[in-house]
Order: structure tokens, then sequence, then C-alpha cells
């Protein structure tokens, strides 16, 4: 979205936006005008050639789809000769859609661009800073958002607060790592508020599946906070390998005072085979501004050791040695796409 902010700054731009759910409902809830793209394979390859071919674009511009692929990957498939520039949210992310790739990926820093070559050799990158975090953070208030989402939630300023953030993994150890944190949560932090933040894409089963590992005599709701909001209010922010701990990350380095902490969950050999072998880098990005659990057994401690204040302050003091401040990059992003700064 602040692309597309950006985008309405320059009025002779057009630009038609297309996206499928559950980003389609979040750019129309937005009040942005957005056609609807289909979600089956054979329709969206077919949808996307009809689009390029009515809207005869200058160039393409698109995300990378987490998982299998989508609309993203479908037009660049169908781009041919029109420049293509995938917008990367997670370093050396590269999904090869239906066989082309983009003709130039966006990419935040020089590891990014460095994995990204490694996946396919001779791409173009562009480094361009981190769109979608550093945007969210350079005009964010995080302790206000932590004032306002903790109101809401109805939580005490003593009390701890745990986030746990799904994702969308149709693998046993998934459901594993789920069980294995509601049980260390009810030794570690028993009068924890467990807020679980399920994918978009998952369905009322799963999560009401996800609610009952977690819960076991813990207080365990789904989050009813946006998700910057979410992460601003968790004292302890729990995750496989979800990008909110980067949004956690940014936040950090634009607050005056320390925020939560991150924890990634690794410790189910499933899950670690099957994060390894999607084509990630071998740690998640930022991964020495959080903690990491290998092992089951440790598990009780790291959360005791998140939720501590000595622990909020040296990541805190971490994140601002590592990270530049965040700033809007979205114009920076618009000029390589129509040309401007081309390279």
């Amino acid at each position: 979205m602040p692309i597309l902010r950006a985008a309405s700054r320059r009025p002779w731009l057009r630009v038609t936006v297309v996206a499928a759910s559950p980003a389609f409902d979040v750019l129309r809830g937005a009040g942005i005008e957005v056609m609807a793209a289909p979600s089956d394979e054979p329709s969206v390859l077919t949808f996307a050639a009809d689009l390029v071919r009515s809207c005869r674009p200058d160039a393409i511009l698109s995300g990378l789809s987490g998982q299998g692929r989508g609309i993203d990957e479908a037009l660049v498939a169908a781009a041919g000769p029109v420049p293509s520039f995938a917008l990367q949210d997670y370093p050396g992310d590269v999904n090869p859609g239906w066989g082309p790739v983009a003709s130039t990926f966006l990419v935040g820093d020089t590891e990014s661009a460095h994995l990204t070559h490694k996946e396919v050799a001779g791409v173009c990158t562009e480094i361009v800073g981190n769109v979608r975090f550093g945007a969210l953070a350079a005009t964010a208030d995080p302790l206000a958002m932590r004032a306002a989402a903790r109101a809401r939630l109805g939580v005490a300023d003593d009390r701890r607060v745990v986030g746990f953030y799904g994702q969308f993994l149709e693998i046993d150890g998934y459901w594993r790592t789920l069980e294995a944190l509601g049980q260390a949560l009810r030794e570690a932090l028993p009068d924890a508020l467990v807020v679980l933040r399920p994918h978009p894409k998952e369905s009322p089963a799963r999560r009401l599946r996800a609610l009952e590992l977690l819960a076991g005599g813990l207080e365990t709701i789904l989050d009813p906070l946006d998700g910057e909001e979410s992460v601003c209010a968790a004292d302890v922010v729990t995750t496989c390998f979800s990008t909110s701990l980067n949004i956690l990350n940014y936040f950090n380095r634009v607050s005056p005072h320390p925020l939560g902490v991150g924890l990634y969950l690794f410790m189910d050999a499933e899950l670690v085979t099957w994060y390894h072998t999607y084509n990630r880098p071998a740690r998640p990005p930022l991964a020495e501004l959080a903690l990491e659990c290998r092992e089951i057994e440790a598990l009780p401690a790291l959360l005791s050791k998140a939720a501590g204040a000595a622990e909020a302050s040296r990541l805190w003091h971490e994140t601002r040695r590592i990270l530049a401040a965040p700033m809007e990059v979205a114009d920076s992003v618009l000029d390589i796409v129509v040309g401007e700064r081309r390279t």
C-alpha cells in the first residue's frame, strides 16, 4: 500500500491493481480500487494473459507468493517483453512460478541481493530497502500503538502478552510445534494472555485446532487487532518463521523504549527440513535480533528469558546498532519501475 499511495501522487501514472484473496479483501477494505484475480492455477494464468493484453502495461510490479503459485507469478509469466519487477519480502525469496522469473528483483539489502543471485544467476537486482516494514515504521509511534492495543485487549501493564503468529503449513511438525509451545507456556508463563494470530488462509477448523493446542488452562484468544498493533502489544512474539518478527524489529528501531522480544520456534525436525527446502536462507532474516529455540527442552527457559526486561533491552540496543533508521522508500521503487532510476 505505501507504493500505491506514492503512485497516487503521480497523476500521470495509470495504475491497474489486481489481487487475489486475502490481499484483495485487504486492499478493497482500504478503499483501493482493485480487480479480483482467481486463485486456481489454470484460471489465473488465463486471467493474467488477458489482463496484460488488454492493459498493455509499460511495466509490471508484483510481489511473490509465499507458498504455491498465484497472480504474482502469473503476471510475470504473461509479461513477455514487458519489464517485470518482483518486490521481495523475504530475503533471497525467488518463486519460479510457471518458469520465467521477474526481469528485476527489488530487494532489501546486499545480503538479499546475494541470495537472489545465488538462486537465479544473472538476474537483475535493485536494493531499495525494506518497503513493507520500513515504510510502516518510518511514520509509526510504536509506544502509542502498544498502549492502545493493550487497552483494546484489556490487559494491565504488568501482565505478559504472548503472541503466536501462525502460518499455513500443512505438515505435522507445525502442530507439534504449537503443542510444545502451549506446554512450555503453561510451565513458564501460566498467567500470560496468549494471542493467536492465524494466517489469513487458515480455515476456522485450523484456527480452532491451534487455539486448543495453545490453551489447556491458559487464557487464549484469537487476535482482534491489526497486525502492526498486535506486534506492539506483545511482550513475547513467537512464530515458526513468519515475517511478523521483522515488523517488531523495525518498530523497535524507531521506539524510544524497548518493545517485545521475538522467538523463533525451530524445535521440530520436519518443520526445519521444510524451511530449509523452501528456498530460504540458513536462518530467518535478522535472526540475530531475536531468540531461537532449537530444542523443546529449552523452550520454557527461553520463554522466561524473552519475557524479561533485560533481554528486551539487549535486543533493543542491538536493533539500533544493526538496523539503519527506516525511511519511506516507496518513491524510490516507483522511480525504478517507471524507468527514472533504472540501471
